[in-house]
């Protein structure tokens, strides 16, 4: 009886968040606005400032990696297919950790859905990844490698599977954040741990030993794998692959739920 009163509160909280989050809406689309094009307002580049990081990536790999040489000169289109994807989940990951102590100043003065910053930071990334993987899959289609149409189908699923992964992700962590402040500066400073033991430069399949058991420990690996799959190796992922990247946004959304529910009572003293 317990574990169904629990099951029961958990549902309705759940039910009550998304109401009040789609009462909010406005608010969300003005956030995700400021946040895309405010950013660099006033620099040359602009907009494509968002897409900085992923080209260094690709242009890291391809001049410093030993493994081009045994791709060949289809390397590129492994790197590609899984930087944008490995750009949102580090962003989320890392970025996304100080969501609620960076906004501070707008949870204290007016009332919103907390929740909603983690929301508006995750369709951020979400936005700025689609618009990437459009500009890669074209690169990729000029450059004759050609697609497997029906694994193209899956793509949809894994990115809105990823969105709530990190959506779980950063709601676990930023609320923690609120308490624990050390944890943005670890995470912050993590980036070059998160490219070494995620599969961007190889297929985790490919790898042995303890790289292979760190790689498939990292729960990034199965929404890497699924993109290297369906656009690199032009073929439907793994039937595990794509159970794990179904199950872990189910895990850190339920994770992120609990937890966000029981510390947001004392996020405003705490900030």
């Amino acid at each position: 009886m317990g574990s169904l009163s629990v099951t029961s509160s958990l549902r309705k909280s759940f039910v009550d968040e998304l109401k009040e989050l789609y009462a909010y809406r406005n608010v969300l689309r003005s956030m995700v606005e400021k946040s895309l094009f405010g950013r660099y307002k006033n620099s040359f580049l602009g907009f494509a400032w968002h897409f900085a990081m992923p080209v260094i990536y690709i242009i890291l790999c391809m001049f410093m990696s030993t493994e081009v040489r045994d791709r060949g000169e289809h390397y590129w289109i492994l790197v590609s297919s899984g930087i944008m994807a490995f750009h949102m989940l580090t962003s989320a990951v890392s970025g996304g950790t100080s969501c609620f102590t960076g906004s501070s100043g707008i949870l204290k003065k007016m009332y919103i859905p907390k929740e909603i910053l983690v929301f508006s930071k995750v369709t951020v990334g979400f936005i700025v990844m689609l618009i990437g993987y459009a500009f890669i899959l074209v690169f990729i289609g000029l450059s004759g490698y050609g697609f497997n149409l029906l694994a193209l189908l899956l793509l949809p699923l894994i990115f809105v599977e990823m969105y709530f992964f990190c959506v779980g992700s950063m709601l676990i962590l930023s609320s923690i954040n609120v308490y624990v402040r050390d944890l943005q500066y670890l995470l912050g400073s993590m980036g070059i741990v998160f490219f070494v033991f995620s599969p961007i430069r190889m297929l985790a399949s490919d790898a042995s030993g303890i790289r292979a058991a760190v790689f498939w420990l990292n729960p990034f690996t199965y929404f890497l794998e699924s993109f290297h799959s369906i656009i690199y190796l032009k073929e439907i992922p793994d039937m595990f692959v794509l159970g794990m990247c179904f199950l872990l946004p189910i895990a850190f959304m339920l994770a992120g739920i609990i937890v966000f529910n029981y510390l947001k009572h004392g996020f405003v003293e705490r900030l």
